[in-house]
């Protein structure tokens, strides 16, 4: 009992401690009978506590079952008394589905009239990335208001691999598309990694899972690394919103294609308030990423402007800017290109020119005409002038970049209902369908030709 006092801080016998409450001041010989005494009253007053403690719960356990018996106590848990209510339990809410696991995610950012770049994806590299185990594969074309064309719906339905994001489908709005790209990625799956791409750009596949296989599960940012000049002023990669102090962007990868972890990805696609409206998107990525521990990877085997020689086909992960139409470009067809890789041959050259097939019907972009409705004859209205510009009203209802000559251009609007006259730009390798053609186009511009159908009084050119 002493211990037990000396314990809790109650030494009676030493000075300047404290003194037990229970023991009396002028108490000098009968201290053990004192501490009996008062373990008796405490023992005493502990047995009347728990007494009176069980008849309150016994007289709480009959009001509770005179008001379970009418029904009226709703303030317990009555899951017992069945007896008295037969509703069935609330029900639990759902368990959210756990997203699927992938080790690739590859978004590709695309535009509403890029479906003939789409298709060349889909009947190359996309066809061994979806087939990999845990990769999966989007196109990313913005959409916002929400209307959408009735030829890119069809695609849609039809392939199942188009998101329209609600951002601009601009070039202005790169940074949008790239943003919502990421948190759609990782909010309908669960990547390990995410690789963007543009639709002009081909993509290996098996060296790009061999890259994966050897980055870092977190905190990962792969890509050919760079940094350059904040451009200001009428260039489309201008950055006049970048603040004055920042002359030079920190070190990003091209836009060619890069890597992040699935925990970048997330930090990427989140909004931010705070950001200043940029128009690169892969400097963007870098400058949000800036203040964090990355592990960067820079790679040797992105070809950011194409291939300029042979080059090991083992060493070609990405190539930007196939099937460019311009001789300057970097040249090599993803068809071409896509058969070397899969096929085992050596080297990747820049030799090779893109064939003059313009296979666009396959790619379903707007409904093709049945072969029967083809016409055999094409008349040449101006070969400096363009239907763009004209005083008669007549307005284009389609258009097409990327188209590789005049040829091409004819052909498409040959395998696209209600086409009957086309303006072909040269320099900028673009084509406008028309329903009809004007009589005296009056723009001059980009080496560009007007063309129309079946007419008898010009000069007739083969299809």
């Amino acid at each position: 009992m002493r211990a037990a006092h000396n314990a809790a801080g109650f030494d009676e016998t030493q000075p300047g401690r404290a003194q037990n409450p229970f023991v009396s001041k002028g108490a000098s010989g009968g201290g053990a009978s004192s501490a009996s005494a008062v373990a008796m009253v405490q023992v005493s007053t502990a047995a009347a506590v728990v007494a009176v403690a069980f008849a309150a719960a016994c007289a709480c356990l009959a009001a509770s079952t005179f008001f379970f018996a009418r029904g009226r106590y709703e303030d317990v848990d009555v899951s017992h008394a069945v007896a008295f209510d037969q509703s069935p339990p609330p029900a639990r809410p759902p368990e959210r589905p756990a997203k699927p696991r992938l080790t690739l995610f590859v978004g590709v950012l695309s535009c509403a009239t890029g479906w003939h770049r789409r298709a060349r994806i889909r009947r190359t590299w996309l066809t061994g990335a979806v087939a990999a185990p845990r990769v999966e594969a989007r196109f990313f074309i913005g959409g916002a208001g929400g209307d959408v064309h009735p030829a890119l719906a069809a695609e849609m339905q039809e392939h199942h691999d188009v998101v329209v994001l609600d951002v601009s489908d601009k070039y202005s709005a790169l940074v949008d598309k790239t943003t919502g790209m990421f948190a759609w990625a990782t909010s309908a799956f669960d990547p390990m990694f995410v690789l963007k791409v543009d639709d002009d750009t081909y993509i290996n596949v098996g060296a790009v899972r061999a890259v994966v296989r050897g980055l870092p599960e977190h905190m990962a940012y792969w890509g050919k690394m760079q940094t350059g000049p904040v451009l200001r002023g009428s260039h489309r990669n201008a950055e006049n919103n970048v603040p004055k102090g920042m002359e030079t962007f920190p070190p990003y990868a091209s836009g060619a294609g890069y890597i992040l972890s699935g925990d970048l990805a997330r930090h990427a696609g989140m909004r931010r308030a705070w950001t200043v409206r940029m128009t690169n998107e892969d400097a963007y990525v870098g400058v949000v990423l800036l203040p964090l521990k990355v592990h960067r990877v820079n790679s040797n085997h992105i070809y950011v402007d194409g291939i300029r020689a042979c080059t090991r086909t083992e060493d070609v992960h990405v190539v930007h800017y196939v099937d460019a139409t311009k001789t300057d470009a970097a040249l090599g067809c993803m068809d071409e290109m896509h058969a070397r890789v899969v096929g085992g041959a050596p080297t990747v050259c820049r030799s090779w020119r893109c064939p003059a097939k313009c296979d666009y019907n396959e790619s379903k972009g707007w409904r093709a005409c049945p072969k029967s409705a083809i016409p055999a004859a094409w008349a040449l209205v101006s070969s400096k002038a363009v239907c763009e510009g004209n005083d008669e009203g007549v307005k284009r209802f389609a258009h097409q970049s990327d188209v590789l000559d005049a040829t091409c251009c004819r052909k498409l609007c040959d395998e696209t209902c209600g086409c009957s006259a086309v303006d072909f730009f040269t320099v900028s390798s673009w084509c406008n369908l028309y329903r009809k053609s004007c009589a005296k186009p009056t723009t001059t511009k980009d080496g560009g030709s007007s063309w129309r159908r079946h007419a008898l009084d010009a000069t007739v050119v083969s299809a």
